[in-house]
């Protein structure tokens, strides 16, 4: 029972740092079959963070089209940024896009790392 009791712990302890270290947002967006429609998140480039695009959980509903970003109007360091994925709407269902922001090039855990996902609903 003292080795149960100690495995449940072990486990509740790391679940808690697990969900500490990932800030994990969820959205639900729903698109009309056949369109086009996009993702905008704000990006810091010239700090060398960004969003990547790490799942498609069935890619026979939404295909991913591109990506693009731009710079916000102001002309100085560190000035809000703004990347955008699009995406279009192949068949109804839905389906689950994942997306992470990071330095991509650090082995280790970036203090930003942020999660999203978003549920695409397909009418």
């Amino acid at each position: 029972m003292k080795i149960f009791t100690l495995f449940l712990f072990i486990v509740a302890f790391y679940c808690v740092s697990f969900n500490q270290n990932k800030k994990m947002s969820k959205e639900t967006l729903q698109v009309k079959k056949d369109s086009v429609f996009m993702i905008s998140l704000q990006a810091s480039f010239g700090e060398g963070y960004s969003w990547r695009l790490t799942e498609i959980s069935d890619s026979s509903i939404v295909k991913f089209v591109n990506t693009s970003h731009s710079a916000g109007a102001e002309d100085k360091d560190g000035r809000p940024e703004t990347q955008l994925f699009s995406f279009k709407g192949e068949k109804k269902g839905s389906c689950t896009l994942q997306l992470v922001y990071e330095q991509p090039w650090l082995k280790e855990k970036s203090p930003k790392l942020q999660y999203k996902t978003f549920l695409i609903i397909i009418n």
